[in-house]
């Protein structure tokens, strides 16, 4: 158990606490991140999810793209699974916005060397947080213009799965994406014009989860309503022995020369 998650207390993460994704060729959490005692872990920061995901390992915290492909494909495969999803806390997921100022800038706290002056949002992905001080920056990640981003909240109207954002807006719900809103705000003095997502439901709002989309917390900001579910990689490899190639070659002669003397052996 590492310093971060004895910080809040997290539940051991057991690998039956998971579920395969075959076109994620990842494990994602069957439900959200629960403390200790149980109780889904809320009050945490986007910030600090990164920070907790990054200690641990073999763990990440999925993007939007990977979070509505785990909940579609568990939608199709297994409905009770879904539920989770769209379902009690929001979730924070691994997808950052950045909107520039007037003068085409970005954040200060975006520290990639990728990232110069431009008009339309980036979305930043799989990145890698760091405390600087009493702040935080980004120092890695996978960088993506998205001017095809609305930069006015509306009904979703068209969707990205790439992306796991909505491409286009408009005043009526639409049924395709179940009457589900997206909510955006691109003013750059709110933190620097720092987005994170969340996804799922909120709790009072009738309207259901799967496309609902929120673009208007800080990365900073934590709530008793926002949560977030981990995933887990390199499964798929847990039954393989990595070795050198050399080992492999050394270990591939001794087998044809045990090969060789069975086929001597009478028995």
């Amino acid at each position: 158990m590492t310093e971060t998650s004895l910080q809040y207390q997290l539940a051991e993460l057991r690998p039956e606490d998971f579920t395969a994704i075959p076109s994620l060729n990842a494990d994602i959490a069957k439900t959200k991140t629960r403390t200790s005692d149980g109780k889904v872990l809320t009050r945490i920061r986007w910030y600090d999810t990164k920070l907790l995901a990054q200690s641990l390992g073999s763990y990440f915290l999925p993007t939007s793209s990977q979070w509505s492909t785990a909940r579609e494909y568990l939608q199709q495969n297994n409905p009770e699974l879904e539920k989770d999803f769209i379902s009690g806390a929001y979730e924070w997921v691994d997808s950052l916005l950045a909107f520039p100022n007037k003068d085409k800038q970005y954040s200060s706290r975006l520290r990639l060397p990728e990232i110069g002056m431009g008009k339309v949002p980036l979305l930043i992905e799989q990145s890698k947080v760091e405390r600087s001080g009493d702040d935080f920056v980004i120092t890695k990640g996978k960088v993506r213009e998205v001017p095809q981003l609305p930069l006015k909240s509306g009904y979703i109207q068209a969707w990205s799965r790439d992306l796991g954002l909505p491409t286009r807006v408009g005043e009526k719900p639409n049924e395709k994406f179940e009457r589900a809103y997206f909510w955006v705000d691109t003013d750059y003095s709110y933190h620097e014009g720092l987005r994170a997502l969340i996804r799922g439901r909120w709790p009072s709002d009738g309207r259901v989860g799967r496309f609902l989309t929120d673009a208007l917390w800080f990365p900073s900001a934590s709530d008793s309503n926002v949560g977030f579910r981990p995933g887990r990689t390199g499964t798929a490899d847990e039954d393989f022995v990595k070795m050198s190639r050399a080992e492999y070659a050394r270990l591939t002669e001794l087998s044809k020369e045990l090969n060789g003397l069975l086929s001597k052996v009478r028995i």
